[in-house]
């Protein structure tokens, strides 16, 4: 259950697949995101409000539109289970967390729908994840209380990298004739 940013609605995730929106505070219902099948663990708002997220059950993170309730994106990549959401101060990076170890917490651009990097943590089960309010530190806690903290990379280090792997993949593609 989340309350947007303008204290005007509140998103809620339910057990049988649905994400709904109601105004906030007398909780008239607004519109349903979803009725599809498995559980909505987590939703939240981004930071300017125009966009929810809802971490789902069937491995997949779901973003909608809150004006026109159209769904943004589809973010695929979990292992298992994706248990809780995450939008940084800016909006322009969303933190999944796994039920694995292996997967804990993945980095998206909701934007363009890619997953920029994936993160392994001990534990199992992340949940809780949360941003500092500059965007650098993400942090994620697992169902054993033990909380990880990384530093976040920022737009230009994610630039330079994908500037990087770009510069390599000619040498990669001609290797393979």
């Amino acid at each position: 259950m989340e309350i947007a940013p303008n204290d005007r609605l509140l998103a809620v995730g339910y057990a049988g697949g649905a994400v709904k929106l109601f105004r906030w505070p007398s909780c008239e219902y607004v519109a349903s995101l979803t009725e599809s099948p498995g559980s909505a663990f987590s939703v939240i708002f981004s930071p300017d409000g125009k966009r929810v997220a809802a971490a789902r059950f069937d491995r997949l993170v779901r973003v909608w539109d809150v004006a026109s309730r159209r769904e943004e994106a589809n973010l695929s990549g979990h292992v298992n289970s994706v248990l809780g959401v995450a939008f940084s101060p800016d909006g322009r990076r969303l933190a999944s967390g796994g039920a694995t170890f292996r997967d804990a917490v993945k980095l998206w651009d909701p934007s363009s729908q890619r997953e920029l990097l994936s993160l392994q943590a001990d534990g199992v089960f992340f949940m809780q994840l949360a941003w500092s309010p500059d965007g650098n530190t993400l942090t994620a806690t697992a169902l054993n209380g033990l909380a990880h903290f990384w530093r976040a990379p920022s737009w230009e280090e994610i630039k330079a990298a994908e500037k990087e792997w770009q510069s390599l993949r000619p040498l990669d593609s001609q290797m393979r004739r």
